[in-house]
């Protein structure tokens, strides 16, 4: 190491130590008082009834509600909530299962604990949703990447237009809902079936607002339209899927015809983000996702994968997400590369991210100089 180099790095220890220190204050009060933070509700039950509560949940552990079918498309949906017991603490997840692709579900999510709590009230269907929290990888990834990619920012100057096509129980809705007004963030989605709207307002809690809207019709023709008239979003979300197994699950053979990937890349904006959930069968050896990057890499100046399901990994079927957008030689490794600092913070936010409270990320954020990127690990804690 140079002398240069020696002074760059000093410098730079000198500029993180305070950032850092805040970090470790921030994991220590946050794990210590994470209930009182992250809005755990506050219930009033004696010790004896905690105890009949946690075996009246797991007597039942798998606790199916009710089986909805749609008369638009035929598809039906078991309703069921999931107990998890790990150590002290129990986890209920509702699940909304496609009965023509079991075991995958189609949208899950966590129930709280209701805060008028009582020993009488065991019957999960009532309890609210915990809309802060995204279950799954994928949507955690689809819900994040418009601001890791930098289509998105914290601290917008006008609205940042937003487009979903597929609902499923509305998770990634919610969770958007949950980040405040100052994102403004105006989200419209499309979902074809109406029986799987009236699910997600019912079981998942979904709140339609005058910034996150609900379309039901066919998300084709929704493109096609907004790109005859020239719309433009930041970031596009494509999760439209079928209801049964094949080859490509996800997406339908709409969104890989050529015509309706040109409207879509119409419809991005130049320094937009484009994610499309791509579900293939293992049988396919890959080659399913493949013909899809080839066709949208005609379209957008880069594309890449990221893997949910290890591509070596023996599994049914494959899921990966395909990231499009007009930069070029774009990945989701340039925004970390753009800035030291940054990736400096983000390994010692993944050190405390088991015990970091969402509400210390956003404090932590405010008071932060390292811009957008530190951000990101911020909000991706929330996640």
């Amino acid at each position: 190491m140079d002398e240069n180099e020696n002074a760059r790095s000093k410098n730079l220890l000198r500029k993180l130590w305070l950032p850092t220190l805040v970090v470790v204050i921030v994991g220590y009060v946050g794990h210590t008082y994470k209930h009182y933070f992250i809005g755990t509700p506050a219930y009033k039950l004696s010790e004896e009834d905690v105890k009949l509560l946690k075996k009246a949940l797991l007597e039942q552990a798998v606790i199916k509600h009710d089986e909805i079918c749609s008369e638009t498309t035929n598809s039906c949906y078991t309703m069921t909530d999931y107990v998890f017991l790990e150590g002290e603490e129990f986890t209920v997840m509702r699940m909304m299962v496609l009965n023509n692709a079991k075991p995958f579900s189609y949208s899950q999510t966590e129930v709280m604990l209701p805060k008028d709590m009582t020993i009488d009230k065991v019957n999960t269907r009532k309890w609210p949703v915990n809309k802060r929290k995204l279950a799954s990888v994928y949507t955690k990834m689809m819900a994040g990447m418009g601001f890791v990619m930098e289509a998105l920012s914290f601290e917008p100057k006008s609205m940042q237009q937003m487009l979903m096509i597929g609902l499923g129980g509305g998770v990634i809705n919610n969770f958007l809902s949950t980040l405040g007004p100052e994102t403004m963030i105006n989200l419209t989605t499309v979902e074809l079936d109406p029986e799987v709207f009236s699910l997600a307002l019912d079981w998942f809690h979904l709140v339609e607002t005058p910034t996150n809207r609900v379309v039901v019709g066919d998300g084709i023709e929704f493109i096609r339209e907004a790109s005859a008239k020239d719309d433009k979003y930041k970031v596009i979300l494509i999760d439209a899927c079928y209801d049964d197994f094949r080859p490509v699950f996800c997406p339908v053979e709409g969104f890989i015809n050529p015509e309706t990937i040109k409207d879509i890349a119409n419809i991005l904006d130049d320094d937009g983000i484009l994610s499309v959930n791509v579900l293939t069968s293992s049988k396919e050896k890959g080659d399913g996702a493949k013909n899809i990057l080839a066709l949208y890499e005609k379209h957008f100046t880069s594309c890449f994968y990221t893997y949910i399901t290890h591509p070596n990994k023996k599994v049914a079927a494959q899921q990966q997400l395909l990231f499009c957008t007009h930069r070029k030689n774009w990945s989701y490794q340039v925004p970390i590369r753009q800035t030291r600092k940054a990736y400096y913070m983000l390994l010692m936010f993944y050190i405390l991210l088991p015990v970091l409270p969402s509400e210390f990320s956003k404090l932590l954020l405010h008071s932060t100089e390292y811009g957008q990127s530190s951000k990101c690990i911020c909000f991706l804690k929330a996640l």
